[in-house]
């Protein structure tokens, strides 16, 4: 983001950063190029994204960069519930990695 945050604004900060991760990681971008609300950044202002051919396009932009890219693993385990975080572990590493990469972009 361009400016720095001090004080409670940084918290909106990682509120947005976190919900924008997991509307990417988790496959939460509607289709057909509505936009969704990612949150209200750190200023108080609302950013939205949608989908546009390859890449996801952010409004209002807030990046210093007019493009980039990100990496991400996803693995999926079908299990809702573990016996103990050992289970869960052994789960996960037996489970299959999915390598994607994302261009965000601005308008």
């Amino acid at each position: 983001m361009k400016r720095c945050y001090p004080g409670g604004r940084s918290d909106r900060f990682w509120n947005f950063v976190m919900l924008f991760s997991l509307l990417i990681c988790q496959s939460q971008i509607p289709p057909a190029g509505r936009r969704v609300e990612i949150s209200s950044g750190p200023d108080g202002t609302s950013y939205f994204l949608h989908q546009k051919e390859a890449a996801i396009i952010v409004e209002l932009w807030p990046f210093e960069a007019e493009r980039f890219s990100v990496s991400y693993e996803i693995r999926t385990i079908k299990q809702l519930g573990f016996g103990s975080d050992e289970e869960f572990r052994s789960q996960l590493k037996a489970s299959a990695v999915e390598n994607n990469n994302q261009v965000i972009s601005r308008a």
